[in-house]
């Protein structure tokens, strides 16, 4: 398999396969661009012609193109192997135990993987084409219409309509696909007289179907997805996440709702982050895979039982793989769809307000018992507390911990005696946060660009920088705190002589760095870039207190050290407004 990835990445021009996804701009040796994988308004984001690869100095990704994919496209290796495969027409060997390649592998019948995806593009194709030209889809037309799809919803989603079985099963045999294959694909022809939606892996290949009746009158099953098959897997399978992906990354952000309708009419509207799953209940795979894109989930399911039902499903699973998700509290009656379909500004209200799971809960149950005498009280803290104590973050924990206190107006002191009667199997053992766990985890990068940027640009070292320092790491500071007792009257070359060894080489490889990243900055735009860079730093100096007594909050727990517990969360919230 290394000959075939040496092959492929020597028929790829890296520069030009990441523009496809980033503008870059020269820059010096490099290129320079907006990082994909974080949010920042400087670029930090760099492709090295050279070497091939790429590295940003905000977030510490790195890698060759095989990297950018898998992290762009949320693949798998082996998925990223043949997307790239393909794209550049090297022809993958066999692999693994079995000899096969397991992308094309073959199921128990015989019939490859390749050939499933075949066929499922072709009548994916077909059946759309029918949809937009032929007459005996006018009713199918007439009810998108009523649910106002525009014409190019419908090109972009590929939606189409699948004439009696008959006529599906000839379109299928005049391209060779045989009874075996069609039966390997889940019998497409089955979805007859529906209007169908196709549904995609995350590279954008059809793996399944889900058709919907007309008209309510009409026999059969309201909705007929493809069952199980090959390449179909409905508990890994969101559907809407080949479309999503990009815009999710780039605002951190997912809308998950039941239906795929909901998802077609949510992107229409332009909030382009909602997905669904394909025919089946929400499973931790589901949560695993969008986390690989974002933790930050929006629910939005239907406000009738069924609905409710699912979203009590869904935040179970999410709390087990550490999402707190948050609610998005629909008009009553109205799906999504709807909302976006009569009244879009309510629902970006609704969205605009959404609130945390554990804050919503809060309300409910405040709403349903009342906070009116210590009977009511402890009838919210029954429902709320068992939500709480699955937080897996303590500082998290410790925030809903002291809301709900202000809520039902009660002590923290009986708040945490009642969690030590909560049975195990409510609250999962506290995972210990560490950080390599926290959230923007740079690598010491901001300091590093910070040392190069003073050190090319000596007018913007002056004393008022001093401040500054603590928020340095000691393996950062000494060095910071040198350059900024630099004489100006030294050239750059005559300061370093006079520095210690430690401080030589950091500002030395920080001012290499620089020269490459920031090749044609301006004084001014170095200014600007410096300022960004120290806010950087002293929010990830935020994060390690956070972290620091995240860990003595967790040990205090587990000790059963209640009062030290309260007194770490009071002494956590002084500090952390003083940063």
């Amino acid at each position: 398999m290394s000959n075939e990835v040496e092959e492929i990445k020597s028929k790829i021009e890296i520069v030009d396969f990441i523009q496809k996804y980033v503008p870059l701009k020269k820059a010096g040796i490099n290129y320079a661009g907006l990082c994909p994988f974080h949010n920042e308004k400087s670029p930090s984001f760099m492709v090295n012609p050279e070497r091939q690869s790429f590295k940003c100095f905000g977030c510490d990704e790195g890698g060759d193109v095989f990297n950018f994919v898998m992290k762009i496209e949320g693949l798998e290796f082996k998925e990223a192997l043949k997307m790239l495969a393909e794209q550049t027409g090297v022809v993958l060997k066999p692999f693994g135990r079995d000899g096969r390649d397991a992308i094309n592998r073959v199921s128990t019948d015989g019939v490859s993987k390749t050939r499933l995806y075949e066929l499922n593009s072709f009548i994916a194709r077909a059946w759309h084409q029918i949809l937009l030209k032929h007459p005996s889809a006018q009713k199918a037309r007439d009810y998108l219409a009523r649910r106002h799809l525009t014409d190019q919803t419908i090109q972009e989603w590929q939606i189409g309509f699948a004439p009696p079985q008959e006529i599906t099963r000839k379109l299928l045999n005049s391209k060779k696909f045989t009874y075996n294959e069609q039966t390997s694909a889940g019998n497409p022809s089955r979805l007859e007289n529906r209007v169908v939606f196709p549904i995609s892996d995350l590279i954008g290949k059809v793996v399944g179907f889900t058709g919907r009746i007309i008209s309510e009158n009409q026999d059969g099953p309201k909705y007929w997805n493809t069952p199980e098959t090959t390449i179909f897997h409905k508990g890994k399978t969101i559907f809407g996440l080949d479309k999503a992906k990009r815009e999710i990354r780039q605002k951190d952000q997912i809308i998950l709702v039941e239906g795929q309708m909901d998802v077609i009419m949510l992107h229409q509207a332009d909030f382009k982050f909602a997905v669904a799953t394909s025919g089946t209940a929400l499973s931790a795979d589901h949560i695993k895979l969008l986390k690989r894109f974002s933790s930050n989930i929006s629910v939005a399911f239907d406000q009738d039982a069924a609905g409710q039902k699912a979203a009590w499903r869904a935040l179970e699973i999410a709390f087990a793989e550490d999402v707190v998700p948050e609610i998005i509290v629909t008009t009553a009656g109205q799906d999504p769809a709807d909302m976006v379909t009569n009244d879009l500004e309510g629902w970006k209200k609704a969205f605009e307000n959404r609130k945390s799971f554990i804050e919503w809960i809060i309300d409910q149950s405040i709403q349903d018992f009342g906070v009116v005498d210590g009977a009511a009280k402890k009838q919210v803290a029954t429902k709320v507390l068992p939500w709480i104590t699955r937080i897996i973050n303590p500082v998290e924990k410790s925030h809903w911990i002291a809301e709900l206190t202000s809520r039902i107006h009660v002590s923290e002191d009986s708040i945490l005696e009642m969690i030590k009667h909560i049975p195990q199997e409510s609250a999962p053992k506290t995972k210990t946060v560490t950080d390599k766990q926290t959230e923007n985890n740079y690598d010491h990068s901001p300091e590093v660009l910070i040392l190069g940027l003073l050190s090319r640009f000596p007018k913007l070292v002056h004393d008022d920088l001093k401040k500054y320092s603590q928020y340095f790491s000691p393996e950062y500071r000494i060095s910071f705190d040198e350059l900024l007792a630099w004489d100006q009257k030294k050239t750059f070359d005559q300061y370093l002589k006079n520095v210690s060894p430690q401080a030589h080489k950091t500002i030395s490889e920080a001012h290499l760095l620089s020269s490459e990243q920031y090749a044609s900055f301006t004084l001014e735009e170095a200014q600007a870039e410096v300022i960004i860079l120290i806010s950087r730093l002293k929010q990830l100096a935020r994060e390690d207190l956070k972290t620091n007594y995240a860990n003595k909050i967790a040990e205090a727990e587990r000790l059963g050290q209640l009062n030290k517990v309260k007194e770490l969360m009071n002494e956590f919230q002084n500090v952390i407004l003083q940063k």
